[in-house]
């Protein structure tokens, strides 16, 4: 196995999560009427939680590891959601779309930070997983300890991770890595700047192709609200050697470990208190979510796997809105990325929505991949019940299309269980397109039920999806559109 195939945690946090106390927040549950609220007396509050919620979403152009792309140099979506206590413990998630091994990455991990006398010390323990792709090859443990400190602007961070050996991934090899990291506030402006060194030994993957690696970057970001834009630059030191003619521009090129700029744009979940800006018109709101199958009308758009995803949205006051959604995927770069932009509004209790939606697949032969589809929704809300129908409509002579247009009805139902964090969902889809949109047969319809708990900040789901596609030789198992129960946990901000 190559290094370009490493198991990897996010470059960002290179060798551990992030997880000290003071870097999350708690969530306000605004369900209530402000009325209500107000009306509460002082001492009827509920105690403070013990515990907090931070969560962000990511789109990086391609993912680096220890300096390695995990992506064939294309883009990634990523995202994390962590859970701490006051205590000092604390668990969670990274996930990002890889381009090996069922195309997503899931990173869990647990430990415990304190800080003393200014030093912050954590340690804890991650598990490099790679659901349903035969986990014995690919997935494996990874203890790490860190101590970072802060004097003025500038945090410092040294840390150290180990892999042991006779783990499957590893053979009976050892692995460790070594790191260390500066992250600078350049005071009175938006912008930071982040610099990191590593060096990996081991005979297994993460030790390149000699054993030993270093890799290194600098970068700077750029804040805006609960949005960071980061461009940095990482290469290694890997061998560039053809090996005989085998790596055509040397074998450091071609496994995705040479000097790349890396473009990013992060959301993530603002701590408690930190935006004490005047109220703005644009709002931003975004999320992460964790799904044990990714299903777009219906059908896996990643072989049955699971997948990560992230949203990101600006919305401004007058009711026009831009975001994008991204998930990983099985085909096409293993990542989508969903561009849209639109415009609501609410008249008597209704709600318009519409817009143009671009879907994108970044650095895989867009001519072939790519389209857009307009859309029109309308919904309302009636007590604990919100109904929403709508209508999206694909034109013919779109490189994915061919020459077919392609249009999907749907309609959806959510009702909140009242008094209770609970809600159940329903839904139903009819799309008709001689494209491969429509199915096999050229017109499919899906449906699904499930429902939700919330707690703080996340949301935990089960749902089962379904369509009427044809079993005709077995194709509606083939194209993964067969009835199955998916499970997800998000967090939303």
């Amino acid at each position: 196995m190559f290094a370009s195939a490493a198991p990897a945690f996010a470059e960002t946090t290179p060798g551990a999560p992030t997880a000290a106390p003071e870097t999350v927040t708690t969530v306000v549950d605004d369900a209530a009427p402000a009325a209500a609220q107000d009306a509460a007396p002082a001492e009827a509050a509920a105690p403070a939680s013990p515990f907090t919620i931070s969560a962000n979403a990511t789109l990086v152009s391609d993912y680096r590891f220890r300096g390695f792309s995990q992506t064939g140099e294309n883009g990634a979506i990523q995202g994390t959601i962590n859970l701490n206590h006051e205590s000092g413990f604390y668990i969670g998630t990274f996930g990002s779309s890889v381009g090996f091994a069922g195309h997503t990455e899931v990173d869990l991990y647990g430990g415990y930070t304190k800080t003393i006398g200014g030093i912050t010390l954590d340690g804890g323990l991650l598990y490099y997983l790679y659901p349903k792709k035969g986990n014995a090859d690919t997935d494996f443990f990874e203890p790490y300890i860190n101590v970072s400190g802060t004097v003025g602007p500038v945090t410092a961070k040294v840390g150290a991770n180990f892999a042991w050996g006779g783990q499957a991934a590893l053979g009976d090899n050892s692995a460790v890595y070594l790191h260390g990291d500066l992250t600078a506030a350049i005071p009175k402006t938006p912008f930071g700047l982040a610099a990191h060194i590593g060096y990996a030994k081991s005979d297994a993957f993460p030790g390149g192709i000699d054993g030993d690696v270093i890799d290194y970057s600098i970068g700077a970001t750029a804040t805006y609200k609960s949005l960071t834009f980061g461009v940095t630059y990482v290469n290694t030191d890997e061998t560039n050697s053809t090996f005989g003619g085998l790596f055509t521009g040397g074998y450091k090129n071609a496994i995705g470990a040479d000097g790349a700029v890396v473009f990013s744009l992060t959301a993530a979940m603002p701590a408690a208190g930190s935006d004490t800006s005047a109220p703005s018109s644009i709002k931003i709101t975004g999320g992460a979510t964790l799904v044990s199958d990714y299903r777009f009308r219906g059908f896996t758009q990643n072989n049955e796997n699971a997948a990560i995803q992230g949203t990101i949205n600006l919305t401004h006051d007058s009711g026009f809105y831009v975001g994008t959604w991204a998930s990983s995927v099985g085909f096409a770069g293993n990542t989508e990325v969903d561009l849209y932009g639109g415009y609501s509004k609410t008249i008597n209790g209704i709600t318009l929505d519409g817009g143009l939606l671009y879907y994108l697949y970044p650095k895989h032969g867009n001519a072939d991949t790519d389209y857009f589809e307009p859309y029109v929704n309308v919904s309302g809300t009636l007590g604990p019940v919100t109904a929403k129908v709508g209508a999206n409509y694909a034109w013919g002579g779109q490189a994915a299309l061919g020459d077919y247009s392609s249009i999907y009805f749907h309609g959806d139902l959510t009702a909140a269980i009242p008094k209770t964090p609970f809600s159940l969902t329903g839904h139903l889809g009819y799309a008709k397109s001689d494209s491969f949109l429509g199915g096999v047969t050229g017109d499919v319809v899906d449906y699904s039920v499930g429902a939700t708990a919330t707690w703080k900040a996340l949301t935990f789901g089960v749902s089962y999806v379904n369509t009427n596609e044809t079993n005709v030789l077995n194709a509606k198992e083939l194209l993964g559109a067969d009835g199955a129960v998916i499970f997800s946990i998000g967090a939303s901000f």
